[in-house]
């Protein structure tokens, strides 16, 4: 496993884009929010997130991610757990879905206005990034569980860019036509 340093902090990269803190106390400070900047602009997947729990098996999970707006959120819907997300940088749109696919609801997440939002369990969603790059603290139960979370199965899987890019375009307009009322 790579260890990196980052403010003074010992992160250990368990799988792409994802670090775990090697301590006792983790601590966010600027040179963390830079890296984290940093490596999801570098990332393929134009995401990278610092895992504040200390491990996968946790009872709570709380993570500080940062995505881009190329970043893709397949829609997804947690079986069991609610999820929230506390905004620290950037704006972002909270987009619930119904079970075909149209857009039922939209909350727009920024920094500085509505910044905190919580999915409940059953509830299809995913987040359009509208800044150039967002950071947030995202927590949810855990332990993770692949098996407690389902893909939309209207919305592209994350393997096909044309058909991700395709995807957005169709949300975007979906995002601008729900908003017009």
């Amino acid at each position: 496993m790579q260890q990196v340093e980052i403010g003074g902090q010992r992160m250990i990269l368990t799988t792409r884009d994802v670090y775990y803190g090697d301590g006792v106390a983790l601590h966010i400070d600027e040179a963390a929010r830079s890296f984290l900047r940093r490596e999801a602009l570098a990332s393929p997947r134009q995401q990278c997130r610092i895992c504040l729990h200390a491990e996968p098996e946790a009872p709570l999970h709380e993570m500080l991610i940062a995505q881009t707006s190329a970043y893709y959120s397949r829609p997804h819907r947690h079986l069991r757990k609610t999820e929230a997300y506390l905004f620290v940088e950037g704006a972002a749109d909270l987009v619930s879905f119904a079970d075909d696919g149209t857009v039922a609801g939209v909350t727009p997440l920024t920094a500085s206005g509505l910044y905190y939002a919580r999915m409940q369990p059953l509830v299809w969603h995913a987040l359009r990034i509208r800044s150039e790059l967002v950071l947030y603290h995202e927590i949810a139960p855990g332990p993770f569980d692949p098996s407690g979370s389902e893909f939309a199965p209207w919305a592209p899987a994350d393997a096909d860019a044309a058909e991700r890019s395709g995807y957005h375009a169709e949300l975007d307009a979906a995002l601008a036509h729900w908003q017009a009322g």
